[in-house]
């Protein structure tokens, strides 16, 4: 009786777990300077009570064993030669680009139809929520605890304030308008290329897609938008041999043509936003939104002392530069890490069982981590191996639990 209480509690978290990393990342509370979400605490939860299955899965899989041992190992010695310029921040923000991996095997203990369902609703959930942030104002809607921590404020955050109360970024549930934008770049290929046996979950699934690409634009995220495109360009044009078969070209038509009708609503809706935020902004930006200064810094810095430490082992973290993107682990990590990590990352955009379609997703989520330091936060990284998982399990069993991926290689 304990064993199968224990697997349904287990059940319960893992389903818990990937809603909040889907559709409430940010539930939770601040104490002290420290942000603290339910999802991290479930997270660690989760860790413990699945401690031996994930160590077994781990063993047998070669790739992410290595990655993980090699990290693990220049991560310790980094935090021994930074102790005297200890930061409770960069060690957190450490632990969490080491450990979301893990989230992959999590995904082992849950049937891949519920993921998908959940999926669905999250989407629903966070652009209709972003819709009504966008109606209503973003400080007269947020539910503290649920839609932002408890304690926190919007006022703090980087989504471009208007005269009119609202914002440049509407954050819907990720608290700015990048993290939302991330999300729905990584999940929407990924939900159009599966296929809900009933008709109804179809129905909700097209719906959902819809609200996602207008939600896309509702972000604000010009990193989320550009990377999409530019992924969509990449790998359409890698792929060009596949889409002469019929349901792989109906598929990526079906993804076209919903972009096309989001963008014509977001437009018709208010030209003069998508015009000055996508187009007029960009023109405009000289500086990368302040990146280039930030890389001149760290090029300047790196090079500028113990060259060898920093190859191997990062700056100092008081003399660390912070920067966005990849670059930032260069900085505080050094250029083995970087490398390492930017390799396994990519390295599933060359797995033979995701479909192509998906993974203009997974690519379109690398392109927005080049540039902006997401991965340093719950859930970007955890909710890139969900979807990684799903993608892989799926394509290997087709015709289970009521759901079907028609193109996988």
């Amino acid at each position: 009786m304990r064993f199968k209480y224990f697997e349904s509690l287990n059940d319960f978290l893992i389903t818990l777990f990937i809603l909040l990393c889907f559709a409430f990342p940010k539930a939770g509370a601040v104490v002290g300077d420290t942000t603290i979400t339910v999802q991290e605490i479930v997270f660690l939860l989760l860790l413990i009570i699945n401690f031996k299955k994930i160590k077994e899965l781990i063993y047998k899989d070669k790739k992410v064993f290595g990655f993980v041992i090699v990290l693990i190992f220049f991560s310790i010695i980094i935090f021994l030669l930074n102790i005297p310029n200890f930061s409770l921040f960069w060690i957190l923000s450490t632990v969490v680009f080491v450990v979301s991996p893990l989230g992959y095997y999590l995904c082992d203990n849950i049937n891949i139809n519920k993921i998908n369902k959940i999926l669905c609703f999250s989407i629903l959930i966070t652009c209709l929520f972003a819709i009504i942030q966008y109606i209503f104002g973003i400080e007269e809607t947020k539910i503290p605890g649920l839609t932002i921590a408890f304690g926190d404020s919007y006022s703090s955050k980087p989504i471009g304030w208007t005269s009119e109360g609202t914002a440049i970024k509407i954050p819907s549930t990720y608290q700015n308008g990048n993290g939302f934008g991330l999300f729905l770049s990584l999940t929407i290929p990924y939900l159009i290329a599966n296929r809900f046996k009933q008709r109804k979950w179809q129905i909700l699934k097209y719906i959902a897609v819809v609200l996602g690409f207008f939600g896309l634009f509702l972000a604000g995220s010009r990193t989320a938008v550009i990377s999409f495109l530019l992924a969509s360009i990449v790998i359409a044009i890698f792929n060009l041999h596949k889409i002469q078969n019929f349901k792989i070209r109906k598929n990526f038509l079906v993804l076209f043509y919903i972009l096309i009708i989001a963008a014509i609503i977001a437009i018709t809706i208010n030209w003069d936003y998508i015009y000055s935020r996508f187009i007029l902004s960009l023109l405009n930006d000289t500086s990368g939104n302040g990146r280039l200064p930030q890389y001149e810094r760290l090029k300047d810095t790196f090079f500028d002392e113990s060259v060898l430490r920093n190859i191997f082992f990062g700056i100092s973290w008081d003399r660390a530069v912070y920067t966005e993107g990849f670059l930032c682990i260069l900085s505080h990590h050094g250029l083995f890490v970087m490398l390492i990590y930017v390799f396994f990352l990519f390295s599933y955009l060359f797995d033979r069982n995701i479909s192509f379609i998906i993974k203009i997703g997974l690519l379109a989520t690398l392109i927005s981590f080049s540039v902006d330091s997401s991965f340093h936060y719950m859930p970007g990284v955890i909710n890139y191996f969900i979807i990684v998982y799903c993608a892989k399990k799926v394509s290997l069993d087709q015709h289970k639990e009521g759901v079907a991926l028609e193109y996988a290689q």
